[in-house]
């Protein structure tokens, strides 16, 4: 008798101690959602698309009034900026100066090492970014669709130095005079048109 209750006493033990551990990983769940949620709205959005990402930075710059964050979940990674104080003039000219370092990456160059076949450097079509625009009934956006290095950099034009498919994307809310930049890295292999989707899915 006294062996079955130590065996039902260790029993209860560990079931409290399963269900502890259940409950801390659900409420650590939570809380990474809601600070999503959270540091989305601090800025001026919301978007029930990235409920599931986890914050991992926020950067504040008085001088430049902006905010930076970085979330992510599983191999995604998404980043954001956001300009504040700015109007749309003075936003549209950001947006042209930052479509123009896109396109220069990509352009054409002279190779340092001229030879008989070509003195130029070319990146081949498929690794080029393609340029849309997108409205949503919340906000319009112009947005590039480009690969990306595992640094998170672009530029890159060859197979093997390419990791992501990342989306940058930027928008104006004229309701707080804010730009605010978008940056979504997706493993080439999930890369789909609902990630299209979940960028242009904020509302301000």
């Amino acid at each position: 008798m006294t062996i079955t209750i130590k065996s039902a006493g260790f029993l209860l033990l560990g079931l409290v101690i399963i269900a502890s551990a259940f409950f801390l990983i659900n409420n650590s769940e939570s809380s990474n959602q809601g600070s999503a949620s959270k540091e989305l709205n601090s800025i001026g959005l919301s978007s029930e698309a990235f409920e599931g990402f986890t914050v991992e930075k926020k950067l504040f710059d008085e001088t430049e009034q902006s905010t930076k964050l970085l979330y992510s979940r599983n191999e995604m990674v998404l980043k954001i900026s956001s300009l504040d104080n700015i109007d749309k003039a003075s936003a549209e000219i950001v947006l042209s100066d930052q479509i123009q370092t896109i396109n220069a990456l990509y352009a054409d160059a002279l190779s340092p090492y001229p030879g008989e076949i070509s003195n130029e450097i070319m990146c081949p079509e498929r690794f080029k970014p393609e340029f849309h625009t997108r409205q949503t009934p919340w906000l319009d956006y112009t947005y590039f669709t480009l690969f990306a290095t595992d640094r998170f950099t672009y530029g890159a034009c060859t197979e093997d130095l390419v990791k992501y498919k990342s989306i940058l994307a930027w928008t104006y809310c004229s309701k707080k005079n804010t730009f605010y930049r978008f940056e979504f890295f997706i493993p080439i292999e999930t890369f789909s048109k609902s990630h299209l989707d979940m960028i242009t899915s904020f509302r301000c």
